[in-house]
């Protein structure tokens, strides 16, 4: 089977992973797989460490210009399937199939995103073939799809305990950091800003008892500079380092003692599921995606309320007993390896695009 992985972001984020992740997977299956995604761009050199072949877009092509770049890609590589990343990929796909006379497209959905029945959507939906696939059962029964939709199906992000079990520590001396002492490491995405307020007045509160105490900002969105000024009021920059997007981020989530996230989407999903398979306890708001991941009390803690003092008190918990976050760190790799391993996201991809090939095969 031939697929094209469509996808004109240019950050890498959670939902470029995911879509970087599957191709990886079905090249591995056996199916020929093209992406397709703007040239130059983070995006593309993280598609093609992947080993994925890279079929380049217009750097700043407007809407035409894709759908008349996406036929031909789909016409010289006679591709069977297009996975899309959005609602735009979705409308530029679904006309360059159209115009090419064949293939069938499958939609992603972030993690925690809904279909909601969108006219948009359901003009896409009419114009070619489309089956919709979600992170988690509970976002599928919350959806609503196109009437013209082929169906639905989940198709869960997985990791390899394996590849993490091989992640080397990043030490504290890279962060200009000196002594030893404990380490949060918060996982953010670029709304970090609204989120990190209690996470920022909790170490606040930590400090006078535990003077060593380091926090470090990973991800897309947490070297904003309102997040600096908010950890400058509070008077702890001296203990925060803001580090935005690394190519080592495995690396400094290894070096955690608690993992915290504060993302949402497909970061959040990535960022619950990485603490787990390196064996990090973590904490994240309870109403976010990671819920769908965190068994509470066991492999880490959902806080109830976006609360300075709450969270103080359940870091003060586990930075006090390291049997405890032992505990919690070997909890979750287990669950982690039990539930969401890379190979079942890999069976669930390998089925869906069987049944966007095979139309006949999918049920609603």
């Amino acid at each position: 089977m031939r697929v094209l992985v469509y996808h004109t972001g240019t950050e890498w984020s959670g939902t470029a992973r995911a879509a970087a992740t599957l191709g990886r997977l079905l090249d591995a299956s056996g199916a020929k797989v093209t992406a397709s995604v703007r040239p130059d761009s983070m995006v593309e050199e993280r598609f093609a460490i992947e080993g994925l072949d890279v079929a380049a877009l217009d750097l700043e092509a407007g809407f035409r210009e894709d759908v008349q770049r996406l036929r031909k890609v789909i016409g010289d590589y006679f591709v069977e399937v297009v996975l899309v990343t959005g609602a735009y990929e979705h409308r530029v796909a679904a006309a360059a199939i159209r115009l090419a006379g064949r293939g069938a497209i499958i939609r992603r959905l972030r993690s925690g995103e809904r279909a909601s029945g969108r006219v948009v959507d359901n003009l896409s939906a009419r114009v070619a073939p489309a089956g919709w696939i979600f992170a988690s059962e509970s976002d599928r029964h919350a959806s609503r799809l196109p009437s013209e939709a082929l169906g639905g199906a989940v198709v869960p992000l997985g990791v390899s305990t394996e590849h993490h079990d091989a992640v080397r520590p990043v030490p504290r001396s890279a962060f200009s950091f000196t002594g030893g002492g404990p380490t949060i490491v918060c996982v953010g995405d670029s709304e970090v800003r609204r989120r990190a307020t209690a996470l920022l007045r909790a170490v606040s509160l930590l400090l006078p008892r535990h003077p060593a105490l380091r926090l470090l900002f990973v991800g897309r969105g947490t070297d904003d500079d309102d997040l600096r000024m908010h950890a400058a009021a509070l008077g702890i920059t001296r203990v925060v380092r803001f580090l935005g997007e690394r190519r080592d981020h495995l690396g400094i989530m290894r070096s955690a003692d608690i993992g915290w996230v504060l993302a949402d989407g497909d970061e959040a999903a990535w960022g619950c599921l990485d603490f787990m398979a390196l064996g990090v306890p973590l904490l994240a708001p309870a109403n976010s995606v990671a819920r769908q991941y965190v068994a509470d009390e066991i492999t880490g803690i959902l806080l109830a309320q976006d609360d300075g003092p709450e969270s103080a008190a359940s870091m003060t918990s586990l930075l006090a007993n390291t049997s405890d976050r032992r505990r919690m760190g070997d909890a979750a790799r287990s669950r982690v390896a039990r539930e969401f391993p890379e190979s079942a996201m890999s069976e669930a991809i390998v089925d869906v695009v069987g049944r966007a090939r095979d139309r006949e095969r999918w049920r609603r």
